[in-house]
């Protein structure tokens, strides 16, 4: 039998597609839990994740208002705190940029992990399919991040990791309701001085990568602060 696998996906607005990609994860790993936060999508939306909730071993929790991705992550993150004593999650975007092998592969590189643990799944960002905004935005916060804190973070805003119990449990108060909250994971895990792993991930744009929430100069700034912030 395989060893359970906890996924919690932040989702604004998702197409019609997020659910077959929502069966298919379970098809493919019938051995995982997912917990997916609606954070305030719009009314057209409820269908989706009424049809999604209606998957097995699937739970959808809502926020009535938009409140950033930082605090859908945080609601997840209570949810799986408050639900399971152990183990560890993986986190993925919900617009199909992260295959089902990679959300797998990653989730099974913590099974048997003791330690604090950061896992990121990192993108090749020299493939000339990457858009110059997502290839732009997390060259700035690579750069500025590794003059920082001198420690070289390949892909800062992948949106595919691995987290361990116990360091979930020290994030789950820091700062940013956003795309920040994400950087300052990463500064914890630095502090720390966890363990952090990178592994190479498929890298899949569609339609431009234009459904993407991400605001390439506005969050890039948001994100830049936090790393100078003390």
């Amino acid at each position: 039998m395989n060893e359970k696998i906890i996924v919690l996906i932040p989702s604004l607005n998702p197409e019609k597609e997020f659910i077959n990609y929502i069966k298919n994860l379970i098809k493919a790993y019938p051995n995982m839990d997912i917990i997916i936060v609606n954070d305030g999508s719009s009314n057209e939306k409820d269908a989706i994740f009424k049809e999604i909730s209606k998957i097995k071993n699937t739970k959808v929790l809502t926020h009535e208002t938009n409140k950033g991705k930082g605090e859908a992550l945080k609601t997840g993150f209570k949810y799986f705190l408050d639900n399971y004593k152990k183990g560890s999650l993986v986190t993925a975007d919900s617009d199909g940029q992260h295959s089902i092998e990679d959300i797998i592969n990653i989730g099974i590189s913590l099974i048997n992990e003791k330690e604090k643990t950061l896992v990121i799944g990192t993108r090749d960002f020299t493939l000339k399919e990457v858009p110059f905004r997502s290839k732009l935005g997390n060259n700035i916060t690579s750069f500025i991040f590794e003059k920082r804190f001198k420690r070289h973070i390949t892909d800062t805003q992948s949106g595919l990791r691995g987290l361990t119990y116990d360091f979930i449990k020290d994030i789950i108060n820091l700062n940013g309701s956003h795309f920040e909250y994400e950087i300052n994971i990463l500064k914890e895990a630095v502090k720390q001085k966890i363990n952090i792993k990178e592994i190479k991930i498929k890298t899949l744009y569609f339609n431009n990568n234009k459904t993407s929430n991400y605001k390439t100069i506005k969050d890039s700034i948001k994100i830049c602060k936090e790393i100078f912030r003390k």
